[in-house]
């Protein structure tokens, strides 16, 4: 007659198997399992951190647009944004905050620092457009059409078939006229009104200046 297994031996041998594949292998086991807490741990920290990094930079955009505090304060915070939290689009608006308040105060250096930060940092390209387009005016307030047209034809060759691209075209128009390249300019300004909604203000306002080279 066969002899029966033992149920007890048949526990011992599993266990013995249990114990033999857990010295082999428990240490990578455990290493797994370590590492999957560790990633989901970071990813979580990541998250949390960025959440608050975001709302400590949209605190100081709102202290700064406030209209509560002076120059000096404002130009704090804007530093404090630009230098600690570069990469967030609250560091590139406050330099365009602060490249207009320059611009009020007539400090066309101050405002191209800030406008030159915001073209070389912006993540947003609409923000680098707008920083480019705002350089070159302030180029124009200047009297620097030249270097207004070098930032201008940089900036519209990106911008060539975007929301931007008229904008461009009438102030490489502007900038052409300065110079006196009057041919230049009327070619730029019939791109830009090409470009505009026909009977709109903007596209009223590049169509007298060509009414007016018309006249010269």
């Amino acid at each position: 007659m066969a002899e029966e297994p033992n149920p007890q031996l048949a526990g011992d041998e599993d266990l013995e198997r249990a114990r033999a594949f857990w010295q082999e292998n428990g240490r990578s086991i455990v290493a797994g399992v370590l590492l999957g807490i560790f990633a989901i741990g970071g990813w979580n920290g990541w998250q949390f951190w960025q959440k608050s990094e975001g709302e400590n930079a949209s605190t100081l955009y709102q202290n700064l647009v406030s209209g509560e505090i002076g120059p000096a304060a404002a130009a704090s915070i804007a530093g404090d944004l630009m230098g600690d939290y570069s990469g967030s689009p609250y560091a590139a608006n406050a330099a365009l905050v602060m490249a207009k308040m320059s611009v009020e105060a007539k400090d066309y250096a101050e405002a191209s620092r800030y406008l030159k930060w915001v073209a070389d940092n912006a993540g947003e390209e609409a923000l680098v457009h707008i920083a480019r387009l705002r350089l070159a005016q302030v180029a124009m307030a200047e009297n620097r059409p030249d270097e207004a047209l070098l930032t201008l034809q940089q900036g519209g060759a990106v911008a060539a078939d975007g929301p931007f691209a008229a904008r461009y075209q009438e102030l490489i128009g502007d900038a052409e006229e300065a110079l006196g390249n009057h041919e230049a300019a009327r070619k730029a300004w019939e791109t830009s009104r090409g470009l505009l909604e026909s009977g709109s203000p903007s596209a009223r306002l590049v169509q007298l200046k060509l009414d007016n080279l018309g006249k010269l």
